[in-house]
């Protein structure tokens, strides 16, 4: 494979792109940038993760879009203004949370291996091996992306059921999220030591976020007696944070993403998209400066 690095060796020595032509380190960039991607890409294209996911995804829409079939033989008739968004929606969660497990496990894999340090002797830097790292799990999403619009349109055609007509936003506002997903996880990775760290703290996260999730599902239905119950408190606190979490989890932001389309509220799509980009801004500036600052040795 080709080597990378760019400004300094892991150990302090000025690496062969040091001191060249900003239009040549910029090049060697690129390149870097495209050789790290494309080297993840394929892996993964060729692993079994990225079928399995797509397989599981896909299953998980079945009984779904069955149900809706039953209950139009059953009663002739099925009021539905879109009968597969929320498939849709399963099914793209469920391949994000792969890209979380996959990016998430991607730098601190090879510094537990030892690779990562070897890497970092070529022409390449931090922005350059964060960026190709990212670059290759947005690529691995679009195979997956594609493979559920043939099958919703398969079962549009099979079924009889409408296809929405924003069902092509919805797939692009699914790669822009899957892309914070991925920002997310390399941001992770270079938080953590090894592979078992960087999974346990996306567990962490993803329990806590669901937490305040089903928290606010429970405690907005509660009838609270009177103003000043401490329980009132509590709900206002949880409900807060679940609209925090709306715009801070790139889950939540692919939700409201699909929320605004089924209400036609095309700019709170477009914001949906306009933070999904700003989370991949600041989560990969955040993961350069943490591998710089925390090494690349094991």
């Amino acid at each position: 494979g080709t080597s990378m690095s760019a400004g300094k060796a892991p150990d302090g020595s000025p690496s062969p792109a040091h001191g060249r032509g900003g239009r040549g380190v910029r090049g060697l960039r690129r390149r870097a940038i495209w050789v790290i991607a494309r080297r993840d890409f394929l892996s993964m294209l060729y692993g079994p993760g990225l079928y399995v996911v797509t397989a599981l995804g896909m299953l998980a829409t079945l009984p779904i879009v069955a149900g809706y079939l039953d209950a139009v033989e059953r009663s002739r008739v099925l009021i539905l203004a879109d009968a597969f968004t929320l498939p849709f929606f399963i099914a793209t969660i469920i391949a994000m949370i792969f890209l979380a497990l996959a990016s998430v496990a991607t730098i601190a894999r090879e510094r537990d291996q030892g690779t990562l340090e070897a890497l970092f002797y070529g022409p390449v830097d931090v922005a350059s091996y964060v960026i190709g790292k990212h670059l290759a799990h947005v690529l691995a999403f679009l195979p997956i992306g594609l493979g559920l619009a043939v099958l919703m349109l398969s079962y549009s055609g099979m079924s009889g059921l409408r296809l929405p007509v924003a069902f092509p936003l919805e797939l692009l506002l699914s790669v822009f999220t899957s892309a914070a997903v991925a920002a997310l996880g390399v941001c992770l990775s270079t938080l953590v030591r090894g592979v078992r760290g960087g999974i346990a703290l996306l567990g962490a996260l993803t329990l806590v976020l669901l937490a305040i999730r089903i928290g606010s599902e429970l405690l907005s239905g509660i009838q609270v007696p009177n103003g000043v119950s401490p329980l009132l408190l509590v709900r206002n606190v949880v409900l807060a944070l679940d609209a925090v979490a709306g715009y801070v989890s790139p889950f939540g932001l692919f939700q409201n993403g699909v929320d605004a389309l089924v209400r036609q509220d095309l700019a709170a799509y477009a914001g949906a998209i306009v933070l999904a980009c700003l989370h991949c801004a600041l989560l990969l500036s955040v993961s350069a400066r943490l591998l710089a600052r925390r090494g690349v040795r094991r």
